[in-house]
Parts: C-alpha cells; sequence; structure tokens
C-alpha cells in the first residue's frame, strides 16, 4: 500500500505519543542529537532527535548542523522534538482512520513529532524541511527543494527537480563551490543550506561519472536501502 499524508487528530497524536513514550519508560538504551536546521544563526532552527538506533543518530548526525564545542550544550532548548522509535507500530490504525501501521506525526502546536516503524532515517530528515517550510516563509524566507553552488564571482546557481532527478550530480562541478545538495532557504543575503550533509542517490554511482559524490562514500558515510 502506497503511504500517504493523512490529517488527523490532536487525541490522535496523543496515543501515539503514549505509545512512543511507554516503549521509551523500557529502552535500553536512548540516543539524543541536538543541532540545527539551517546554516544561518539568525534564522536557523533547533532541532533534537531522540532516537533508540544507533545508526539513526548517526544519521541526523551527518544530516544536520552540530553545534561548535564552544557553545553551550547544556542549555540547549530545541525548537522541535522528534522522538523515533523505529520498533513501535500504531496497532490501532485503522480505529484511527490511517491506512498503516508506520506513523509519522507532526503536532506543529506542541512542537513535536513522533515516528514509529520504520528504519528509514529520511523520515527525520524531510519532517524538520516539512516544518521549515512552516517556519521560515513566516519570517520571509522562501523554504524549497534544491541543489545550488557558487561559482568563484559569487554567482549562485540552483537545481530544482524532484527526487532522483539529478540535483546533486549537477551541483557537483569541480569548478563551483557546493552550497547543499536538497533543502534551502531563500533569503536577501543569499541562499542558505538547511543541512550539514548531502543526502545523495546511488544508484548506478560511478567514480567515472560523478567522482565527487563517488568519493564522498567512505568512513562514516551512512547507506540507506542498498
Amino acid at each position: 500500500m502506497t503511504p500517504s499524508v493523512e490529517k488527523t487528530t490532536s487525541e490522535v497524536f496523543d496515543e501515539l505519543y503514549e505509545t512512543v513514550s511507554e516503549h521509551y519508560d523500557q529502552a535500553e538504551k536512548v540516543y539524543v542529537f541536538d543541532g540545527y536546521a539551517g546554516a544561518n544563526p539568525a534564522s536557523r532552527k533547533k532541532v533534537r532527535f531522540i532516537t533508540d538506533l544507533a545508526c539513526q543518530r548517526h544519521f541526523v548526525t551527518k544530516m544536520f548542523l552540530r553545534p561548535q564545542a564552544k557553545e553551550k550544550i547544556a542549555d540547549f532548548k530545541p525548537d522541535f522534538t522528534t522522538v523515533n522509535a523505529y520498533k513501535v507500530t500504531n496497532k490501532n490504525y485503522k480505529k484511527h482512520g490511517l491506512k498503516l501501521e508506520v506513523f509519522v506525526a507532526f503536532n506543529i502546536e506542541k512542537d513535536v513529532a513522533v515516528i514509529g516503524g520504520t528504519w528509514y532515517g529520511g523520515e527525520m530528515n524531510k519532517g524538520i524541511f516539512s516544518m521549515m517550510t512552516y517556519w521560515l516563509p513566516l519570517d520571509g524566507i522562501m523554504a524549497m527543494h534544491f541543489s545550488a553552488n557558487k561559482g568563484t564571482n559569487g554567482d549562485t546557481a540552483v537545481f530544482f527537480g524532484l527526487s532522483g532527478t539529478g540535483k546533486t550530480t549537477l551541483l557537483a562541478d569541480p569548478h563551483q563551490y557546493l552550497i547543499g545538495d536538497d533543502e534551502h532557504g531563500w533569503e536577501d543575503e543569499g541562499i542558505l543550506n538547511f543541512e550539514g550533509g548531502c543526502y545523495a542517490k546511488t544508484i548506478s554511482l560511478s567514480a567515472e561519472n560523478e567522482p565527487d559524490i563517488y568519493n564522498a562514500i567512505k568512513r562514516d558515510a551512512l547507506l540507506e536501502n542498498t
């Protein structure tokens, strides 16, 4: 069955949150990442991810901007928190009017998301991108899905397209400075990357055709669905 985006209620969200919370009450290990979405300190958002799967924590460490050592992590207060429980499924999904046991539920009033039933790290990444497309326009900043690079003269090129259409391939020019390959904001000062890493498709990847992307796959890189 094809996943879909559906409206739900705050009561359903609260039930899912309670189910995830009960799971974490019994969890042997919990991994937490505090970081940022957005390269501009003036408009970035503080994000927190909680998971009990080490590779998901590794994923967000690579995909979001990490605080510098001098920053006080102890005083970190997130603008949004995502709680990921990959082992948890929604047994009451039919009663809730949903189509799947897997869930990715966002509550923008409480600034919390809960995810269950999937190992896929992209749900966390794309979820925060969705929130950025909500937050930033309120401050006069366009949030869009494109890749971008910058020339030696300061000229910027942007490449729009759906996932898998070649945005990352087009931006990987050895004569241009890479800004980012997926999620960006467009503000008065220029283009800003939301992420701290690249999220590239690896199908048919070769050193001959895409050397920059190919060479990025090394120690600490994370491959999904391969």
